[in-house]
């Protein structure tokens, strides 16, 4: 089980799970040798060190005595290594709860080797959480723009629930206005969460094959980057 049953779950949130499972699988495959190391920013519990066997995996968060269990302490603001030290970093579902990103981003581009890669999973479009520590929504060309300042060029990007998961992941809204005056949202919501998996989830891989050309990614929740911090 990776995270908790809020994602794990065909009654959870499974259908954004499976494509960030799907893009970390990639990102193992790259791996040249076991030596290359990757900085995990934001680990947690380590849900995927497991899928990142390939790696000399370093785990890192700013909270180890209350949810994390890093091998490193530390916030993506103020890195506790040396300056190009690191072959690769990932971070997934960190930026948005940063307020200072151009630090965040300085920082990462400082560990990071020349022609090291910076893998990042953002949202564009989430319901609040997290509170007081949600401030970002990310679209593509932003997080291109302010990652450019700091030597960061992106080298491609792949969008994760595209319109069609949008329409199943609203189902959520309407099950709290349908339901939450009665106060049993919460008991309806595993079967709402049901219905984005087995029906949403399928339109939704359908719709975003190649021969669309894209046209049904517009209102994608959001995005898994690839970065390359340039040689100078």
């Amino acid at each position: 089980m990776y995270f908790d049953k809020n994602f794990s779950l065909i009654i959870g949130f499974r259908f954004l799970l499976n494509d960030v499972i799907k893009y970390l699988d990639n990102i193992n495959k790259l791996a040249k040798n076991k030596e290359v190391n990757l900085l995990d920013i934001g680990c947690g519990e380590q849900p995927y060190k497991k899928l990142l066997k390939n790696y000399k995996y370093i785990g890192m968060d700013n909270y180890a005595e209350i949810q994390a269990k890093p091998e490193l302490t530390g916030s993506i603001t103020d890195i506790p290594m040396d300056n190009n030290s690191i072959d690769n970093c990932m971070s997934v579902w960190v930026l948005d709860d940063v307020i200072e990103i151009d630090q965040a981003m300085k920082e990462v581009s400082r560990v990071l080797k020349p022609n090291g890669y910076y893998y990042a999973i953002e949202n564009q479009s989430t319901h609040i959480h997290n509170p007081p520590y949600d401030y970002f929504r990310f679209a593509p060309n932003a997080l291109k723009e302010i990652c450019a300042k700091y030597d960061l060029e992106l080298v491609e990007y792949k969008s994760f629930g595209g319109d069609f998961a949008n329409i199943g992941f609203s189902l959520i809204l309407v099950n709290r206005v349908l339901w939450g005056m009665l106060r049993v949202d919460r008991i309806m919501r595993p079967i709402y969460s049901l219905l984005i998996n087995i029906i949403f989830r399928p339109l939704d891989k359908f719709f975003r094959m190649k021969m669309f050309k894209g046209r049904f990614e517009i209102n994608s929740l959001g995005y898994c980057y690839k970065f390359r911090k340039v040689k100078k």
